[in-house]
Parts: structure tokens; sequence; C-alpha cells
């Protein structure tokens, strides 16, 4: 099993339901209890949120992947993000990373076209989504 690191602390709340899924999801496919080998990089909300507003991508880009390049380094071997705002900039934190990561949205997006569901845009923002709910 690969160790998933999630960058986390960006919003705590997301992050414990996050933890919460994985491993409950880990042990339900397994079918006994199993602990998913795991790292969580706590940011601080406060200083991307401030950077968020003030539109200043390039420094939330480069504290995100700071976050990343430490779950690199705890031997995170593929990464995920846990909150929209960093949305503004997850397209260009791949070229820059040391390790795969889980773009969230392309994930949803996947799921609902499976489900058949109809995709929307859940905040009107293009640059934080693009198109890929339309």
């Amino acid at each position: 099993m690969k160790k998933l690191g999630l960058i986390g602390g960006v919003g705590p709340e997301f992050t414990i339901l996050y933890y919460r899924g994985i491993v409950n999801g880990v042990m339900n496919r397994a079918g006994k209890p199993l602990l998913p080998p795991l790292t969580i990089e706590s940011l601080n909300c406060f200083e991307v949120k401030r950077m968020s507003s003030m539109g200043d991508t390039e420094g939330l880009t480069d504290y995100l992947l700071s976050g990343i390049l430490n779950l690199a380094a705890a031997g995170a071997e593929i990464g995920a993000l846990t909150c929209n705002t960093d949305r503004l900039v997850f397209y260009d934190l791949p070229k820059r990373s040391p390790i795969p990561l889980i773009s969230i949205v392309e994930t949803a997006c996947t799921e609902a076209k499976r489900c058949g569901l109809p995709l929307f845009r859940p905040d009107g923002n293009s640059r934080c989504y693009g198109n890929r709910f339309l």
C-alpha cells in the first residue's frame, strides 16, 4: 500500500473528515482493522486565506509546495490537498511536485460523470475550477 500525504490544516475540519474517511475506507475494503500509511502536513489556514484574498498565487503555490516537499521527505508516495482554496493554484503544483498529486476536483468530476450526475461550477469561480465542472 502506498503512503499517502495530505496537506491539512488549511481547512482543519476537512482534514479530519478526509483522515477519518480514508481510515474507514481502507478498513472496509480490507475487511479487517488496518491503518493505512499516512502523513499529514498541517499548514496555516490563515496564511493561505491571506495569500488567496490578496491574489498572491505565486506565494500560495510556493507555500503549498513547501508542504508537499515535507510530505515527500516524510516518505509520502502520493499527495492530496484537503481544501478548495488550494484549487486556485493546484494545476501548477504537479509540475513542481516530487510526488504525484491527486486532484480532488478531477476525482469528483470523474465520479460524478460515472454516476450520471450533472456537473456544475460550485462557486462560479472559473479561476478556481476552470472548466472541470461544466
